[in-house]
């Protein structure tokens, strides 16, 4: 053979490699392992199951604002059927006087679909794309039932009739539903195709009530292969649970916190050689102790695996309070701390400057940002900026550059409003990555305004959705307020004070002040907080005389921690001693002498 034949061959064959590894998609599968451009990965995800089907949530701003914290993974529902206020939700089949026509697709969906995935593929994020959804699907489940888009009430296919509260027939592989399906999946497909960071997941824990799973998983697998092939993206299929077929290349295990769950899904994992999803998804200890869910987010990585956070905290804030819940000043407090806590344990899979530690220390000066950053040689420049609004503008912050560490000169920190700071990375193709923001409170007075606007000022709502600690808005006095829901099990307000609050370093006495709607005569208002002699030590409560008006109180507090061992991380709560009028509050702050030297650092791959 010829020298130049022999070079032909070569760039054919260079070509074909390149071309197969194009075909493959950047995220690949072999054996327990996932391959992120064929080397081995580990994601961390975050997750609003709302993400593409919630058409009022800022996308954009969310993914974002993850991707700034390092987070690389998250995970959504195609098809969500609850209600999120004001919806109504945007799902992927289009309407017909009324009604949908599960023959005939809404385009305004994978639009918002394709432009989510893109934009999570440009930031480095891989999506798991949830076809199909067995909650969605209960009959006695009439916030679902009655909007999901398959309810034979609310389309004009005659698809599907109830089941005495059970389940539809839905898990078919022959008929017309099996026919729609088909139609559906390759849609799917058709829009999401050529895009490198799709994890396709079947259905979101699937019941046998449904159908035969095993076989329809499979019929569903092969449906995506067969539209999957030729096409240049991600061909990596996921379901819940494990099945023993050989097109499913990843299976989830929900609630993670449990050790038992997580021992056998490992086993299972080995015996089928395929790689396993951790998630929190249902797990109610995971889903509301940010502790518990940094554990399990660990020990999956220990295992060498992935771990998935489902926030519903998000979920009830967009329900309940009709908020776009996307920057992080608009999120609640536990939405924080489980963002930052599964921040510090991801890496991102794309070769960029990120920021991998940053502190502030407050000195008489003002305060003092600094960051280190990794890949650092890829940065043309940095810049740092700061905002007294909330996030809403930003102003040059002068900083100092010393090799990949980086030090801004000294920023003024206001009586009353925290002032956040951050720096964003330019690399040398110009493209723009902004790190995590860091808000940085007044050395003295830390405070949480709770009404139409949420503004967290270091203390931090902990548990406005959980069992014992639902709260909700209201409106009292003219003044609108949060109050807890006794009907649903509320009785407390929780707070957390951020991690920057200097712990240990006020040796003085600590003034918890709050204001309260005055609407009883037969209750004392209680403060329990976080004190040397325990976690529930009670200050001395506070008489209400039933005025009907909004009043302040201040409780003084001489042995505080502060250490948060209350429920899910809490510093401290606020109840009415044996009462069936339900507390309102709406604000609360602390104070300290304003003597104390007030220096510290807080540390960790991310900030708030």
């Amino acid at each position: 053979m010829k020298v130049s034949d022999k070079r032909a061959v070569f760039f054919f064959l260079a070509v074909l490699l390149v071309c197969v590894s194009w075909a493959e998609g950047r995220l690949t599968r072999q054996g327990r392992s996932l391959l992120w451009d064929q080397q081995p990965i580990n994601m961390v995800g975050y997750s609003y199951y709302g993400l593409v089907a919630d058409r009022q949530f800022d996308t954009d701003a969310f993914l974002e604002n993850i991707a700034s914290h390092n987070i690389n993974f998250t995970r959504f529902f195609l098809i969500l059927p609850w209600p999120v206020e004001p919806g109504p939700n945007v799902l992927p089949f289009a309407k017909t006087d009324g009604k949908y026509d599960l023959r005939r697709f809404n385009e305004e969906f994978f639009e918002r679909l394709r432009h989510v995935v893109k934009r999570a593929e440009q930031l480095g994020i891989i999506c798991q794309v949830c076809l199909f959804d067995r909650c969605g699907l209960s009959i006695g489940d009439r916030h679902a039932w009655q909007n999901n888009p398959y309810n034979a009430e609310c389309n004009v296919n005659g698809l599907l009739k109830g089941n005495n509260g059970g389940y539809p027939p839905f898990c078919c592989v022959e008929g017309l539903i099996a026919e729609i399906n088909a139609a559906y999946i390759k849609k799917v497909v058709e829009t999401i195709g050529d895009c490198d960071n799709v994890l396709y997941e079947i259905m979101n824990e699937p019941y046998g009530q449904l159908g035969d799973l095993a076989k329809w998983h499979a019929w569903v697998a092969r449906q995506l292969r067969k539209n999957l092939q030729g096409r240049p993206g991600s061909k990596v299929i996921s379901s819940t649970g494990p099945y023993d077929d050989e097109q499913i290349d990843v299976f989830s295990m929900h609630k993670a916190g449990s050790a038992r769950h997580v021992a056998a899904t490992v086993k299972q994992s080995k015996e089928l050689n395929k790689p396993i999803i951790l998630s929190d998804d249902g797990d109610m200890q995971c889903m509301y102790n940010p502790e518990v869910t940094q554990f399990s987010a660990k020990r999956a990585l220990e295992l060498d695996q992935h771990f998935e956070h489902l926030e519903f905290s998000i979920a009830n804030q967009r329900e309940i309070e009709n908020r776009r819940a996307s920057y992080y000043y608009q999120l609640p407090g536990l939405c924080q701390l489980n963002r930052r806590n599964l921040s510090r344990l991801s890496v991102p899979l794309i070769l960029r400057p990120y920021v991998s530690s940053v502190s502030v220390c407050k000195t008489s000066a003002g305060g003092v940002f600094s960051a280190k950053i990794e890949n650092a040689k890829k940065i043309q420049r940095i810049v740092g900026e700061q905002s007294s609004d909330g996030g809403r503008t930003w102003s040059q912050l002068p900083m100092d550059i010393y090799n990949d560490t980086i030090k801004s000169k000294a920023f003024s920190i206001g009586n009353d409003i925290r002032t956040l700071v951050r720096i964003v990375c330019f690399d040398k193709q110009s493209r723009r990555w902004a790190g995590p923001i860091y808000a940085s409170v007044p050395a003295n007075r830390w405070a949480v305004q709770l009404g139409t606007e949420i503004i967290e000022n270091g203390i931090f709502r902990v548990r406005p959705n959980a069992p014992d600690g639902v709260v909700e808005p209201a409106i009292l006095g003219g003044k609108a307020c949060y109050r807890v829901a006794p009907d649903k099990r509320g009785k407390y307000a929780y707070f957390r004070l951020e991690d920057s609050f200097p712990r240990g370093q006020i040796s003085g006495p600590v003034t918890i002040k709050v204001e309260y709607f005055d609407e009883t005569t037969d209750s004392r208002l209680i403060l329990e907080y976080d004190g040397r002699s325990g976690p529930y030590t009670t200050a001395a409560p506070v008489s209400l005389e039933g005025s009907g008006t909004w009043k302040s109180t201040s409780f003084i507090v001489q042995d505080a921690s502060f250490k948060g061992r209350q429920n899910d991380g809490a510093d401290f709560r606020f109840s009415l001693e044996n009462s069936k009028t339900p507390m309102a509050l709406h604000s609360v702050s602390i104070h300290y002498s304003e003597g104390v030297q007030v220096s510290g650092t807080f540390s960790g791959p991310v900030s708030l």
